[in-house]
């Protein structure tokens, strides 16, 4: 069985591990899927440089996740900030 361990807290001599609460895993799931997006994306783009519009396409797309991404790390950044990244 997979757990995500976001931090390790020692207590005594006991060692516990917390989870992500599910807003924060959703945060960072999503922006892990982006980031696959965008490399896949540049591999497309290297196929599509015969197509024009293919490209010009897989570029906006590429523009789109890159200001998707800028949101989600924001977002993770003012949980942490917050200390609300738990």
């Amino acid at each position: 069985m997979s757990i995500n361990v976001i931090k390790s807290v020692e207590n005594k001599s006991n060692l516990y591990y917390s989870m992500l609460k599910d807003h924060n895993h959703d945060l960072v799931q999503q922006l892990s899927e982006i980031s696959d997006s965008l490399w896949r994306i540049g591999a497309y783009m290297k196929t599509a440089e015969g197509c024009s519009y293919c490209f010009a396409m897989w570029d906006e797309l590429r523009q789109d996740y890159e200001k998707h991404t800028a949101m989600l790390t924001d977002e993770i950044k003012r949980h942490v900030k917050e200390e609300r990244f738990n």
